[in-house]
Parts: C-alpha cells; structure tokens; sequence
C-alpha cells in the first residue's frame, strides 16, 4: 500500500490516544526490549548528538536518553504525535521538532549517531527510502552510527498469522482507523534483510549488519558511515 506523505500524516496524526498502548499491547511488550537493544547497539559517548528520526511519541529517543548521557534530537512530521512525546520526555532536555525524514533542518555532520524505529517503512516507495537513507548519511559526523528498527515478514507462520489478521483487527478495532491494516500491507511490501542491508551499503554506510527479534518479527540494522 503506497500512499502520498499527507495521507501516511494523518493516518498517524489521528491515532495519536491509542498509538503507544496499541505499540506495547501487540508487541506483547517486546517494543521495550527492541527499542533498549537500539540504544545499545549506537555504542555512544558521554555528551554526543543523537538524532531520533520519525520518533513519533518519543519512546525510542527516551530509551535512548535513559541508556547514555547524550544530546537527545527528535524528529517526526506529525505535529500531534510531537506533543505527545514532549508530555512524556519532560525533564528529560530531549528536543523534538517537526520535520521530514528526507530533508532534515539540521547541517551536514551534525550527528555522532541516527535512529529511526518503525519509520522508514513509511516513506512511499524505495526511492524515498534511498533518499531517507543518504539523508542521514549526510547528517551523520564521520565514524557516526545509523541504528534503523523496523518490521520484518516473520519466518514462523504463528508470528505471520498474527501480523496478517490479527495485528490489523484489534488494531483498526481499538483506534477506529484502519491505521493497522496500513501496517500489515507495508511490512508486507518492506524489502527483506538481506535487500535493507544492501540499501543502506549503497547510500554509503559500511560494516552494515542486522540481528532479527522476535522470530525476525523486527530487525535491528546497524551501519556506520565511513571515517
């Protein structure tokens, strides 16, 4: 399911109530154990610069924050799902602003490290993703980290099953949108982790690797960009 930037905003803008508790609920939890294994593959440094991509609510950026002494930066092009995670990250110092995952208002090498968590799925097509992809490639410092989380098609057909019918039925249920069959047709579409892996080796990162969670429910790829 391809939709244009504006459609996948409100999509997102309109489930901003039930958005986290549906994140934890079909997960069965495992989004904090995914998210904290994200923060600790960035590998930071007392004060460096991180930047969290499409960070919705902001539950990566502060699992991010909880786990090392860094800068803090969220972005997300949903100005509703900022307000959000500015309620949750107060006192924190995180910093979100409102923006897009291809043409980010920061200069180039501002970044010690980038993530996105479920994000970049949702740029509308693969050249989108290519151009998300060098965009964070442009921001990171030399030596800097790229940390992408995203849903993979399980290998085991129990975790298929459960994406396919019935992540889409509580989900659409419980938000009132159809916000979840939107899920299940992009990770369906989603490029596997060999194809992701080779994508991010092309807009320039290198010593890229992915480890799979959760019967390879969600993957974790890490690539660095060179000195």
């Amino acid at each position: 399911m391809s939709l244009q930037r504006d459609e996948v905003r409100a999509i997102f803008s309109g489930i901003v109530s039930s958005y986290d508790f549906l994140n934890h609920f079909l997960s069965l939890g495992m989004d904090f154990l995914w998210r904290r294994a994200l923060a600790r593959g960035l590998s930071l440094h007392e004060g460096e610069y991180v930047l969290d991509m499409a960070c919705g609510t902001g539950d990566t950026a502060l699992a991010i924050a909880r786990a090392w002494r860094v800068n803090v930066f969220g972005l997300d092009f949903s100005h509703q799902m900022l307000i959000r995670g500015r309620e949750k990250a107060k006192g924190t110092g995180i910093c979100f602003l409102q923006g897009r995952a291809e043409q980010a208002p920061f200069r180039s090498a501002s970044f010690d490290a980038i993530s996105i968590a479920f994000g970049i799925r949702n740029l509308p097509d693969e050249d989108a993703r290519m151009r998300g992809l060098k965009e964070f490639h442009r921001l990171l410092k030399p030596g800097g980290r790229l940390a992408v989380l995203e849903f993979s098609c399980p290998r085991f057909f129990p975790f298929r099953a459960y994406i396919k019918y019935l992540v889409p039925f509580i989900g659409n249920f419980v938000s009132r949108s159809n916000a979840y069959t939107y899920l299940r047709d992009t990770i369906a579409e989603f490029p596997d982790q060999e194809a992701f892996a080779g994508m991010m080796t092309g807009a320039g990162f290198r010593q890229v690797r992915w480890r799979d969670f959760t019967g390879g429910v969600a993957t974790l790829y890490i690539g660095e960009k060179p000195l």
